[in-house]
């Protein structure tokens, strides 16, 4: 719906304008819309679980990421006013918070990691410098996208197990609703399976 939205409203602003070149909008409106098409496409794969399996992993570890990665972007954003504080008169690595924020980010993602270093050598002492690298280094690299991959894997090992149920229920014969993935764990299907009654003995 809202894709075909984006897109009525970005066809109609390009006839309005035609011969007109550079409008913003109306190349953001038609790429969103553009975009959202193809993303739709994404929900034709829950017919094939096993190539839904991205999709299951972003259900099950996304909301547990989302909040992880809120904590873990206030102590990103104390190391970024710090290295601004610190920093910000003698390099322009981290002159301002927006650009302190791409520095850090450049670093967790281990680039130009030496240059930076060096550059905040010149604008504070040595041992501030090492304290703030090794540290920074420690809780976001270290710690920080350790803990994420793990619920990340979590959240994997989640939908391969949905997977796992999704195929043995269609075995079973079982037809899912309509636009619905078969619902129910491996070990309530097994229950329901079990006559009731005590445990033979």
């Amino acid at each position: 719906m809202t894709t075909n939205v984006l897109q009525v409203i970005g066809s109609a602003i390009l006839l309005m304008n035609h011969g007109r070149s550079g409008n913003v909008l109306i190349n953001t409106l038609i790429g969103f819309a553009a975009s959202g098409a193809l993303l739709n496409m994404v929900r034709y794969f829950r017919f094939f679980p096993k190539s839904y399996l991205l999709i299951l992993t972003l259900r099950y570890a996304l909301p547990k990421s989302l909040r992880f990665i809120m904590c873990a972007t206030v102590i990103y954003l104390a190391y970024a006013v710090l290295g601004m504080a610190l920093f910000g008169e003698g390099t322009g690595a981290f002159s301002d918070l927006g650009q302190s924020i791409q520095t850090l980010f450049s670093i967790v993602n281990g680039d130009n990691i030496t240059a930076y270093f060096q550059a905040m050598t010149k604008a504070s002492n040595t041992f501030v410098s090492r304290c703030y690298v090794i540290s920074f280094i420690f809780l976001c690299m270290w710690v920080a996208l350790n803990i994420l991959l793990g619920v990340v894997i979590e959240g994997y090992n989640q939908a391969v197990e949905r997977v796992k149920d999704i195929s043995e229920g269609i075995s079973d014969g079982e037809q899912p609703e309509r636009g619905e993935l078969p619902g129910g764990s491996l070990r309530e299907r097994r229950v329901a399976r079990e006559p009731h009654g005590g445990v033979a003995g």
